[in-house]
């Protein structure tokens, strides 16, 4: 399988569009950033990982995971950990502030897929409606190797419900390493 072409919204380093000498422009005072995730993504190799609540303690933990084994992920051939989940970009923004993360090269990113098309796409979307998550639909919490092509060469997909963390780890990833 392949990555869907599809675009998402990105947090910027908040030093990213900074120019002494040109007042500031609208990106400047935003922290986010269009982007297609193909061109985001091509020629890396990247773990991309989906949650379906943001702030919530198991998503909170999932994320703690990635933020934890990043260094040890990169000697692994990993060039880039992206998050998703179907928030807005400013939960994204705040979820990424509440873990300080800043956007800055070998860190964990995080990605707004609002409009739930990546979601969508992958068939991972799980309706948690009848739960306190609020009407709509969200990931179920998975993680994927997406290779340098965009090819998907490994995945895992919590079971039953999926918003618990059993087998989406980085730690059960750093397994498919050895």
């Amino acid at each position: 399988p392949r990555l869907p072409d599809i675009t998402l919204r990105f947090l910027v380093p908040a030093d990213a569009h900074a120019h002494a000498d040109e007042p500031p422009t609208l990106s400047a005072l935003l922290p986010v950033s269009i982007r297609p995730l193909h061109r985001e993504l091509a020629g890396k190799r990247t773990l991309l990982f989906g949650v379906p609540s943001p702030f919530s303690p198991d998503c909170n933990d999932h994320l703690g995971t990635f933020i934890r084994t990043s260094s040890l992920l990169g000697e692994h051939g990993i060039d880039r950990i992206l998050g998703v989940a179907t928030e807005d970009v400013f939960v994204m923004h705040a979820w990424s502030q509440a873990h300080n993360l800043t956007g800055k090269r070998g860190e964990v990113t995080l990605a707004s897929d609002g409009n739930g098309e990546l979601c969508r796409r992958l068939n991972l979307s799980i309706d948690l409606s009848d739960e306190i998550m609020g009407a709509r639909r969200r990931f179920r919490r998975f993680v994927m190797l997406v290779e340098r092509d965009l090819s998907i060469s490994r995945y895992a997909l919590e079971p039953d419900d999926g918003t618990a963390v059993a087998v989406t780890s980085a730690v059960q990833v750093l397994g498919w390493f050895q």
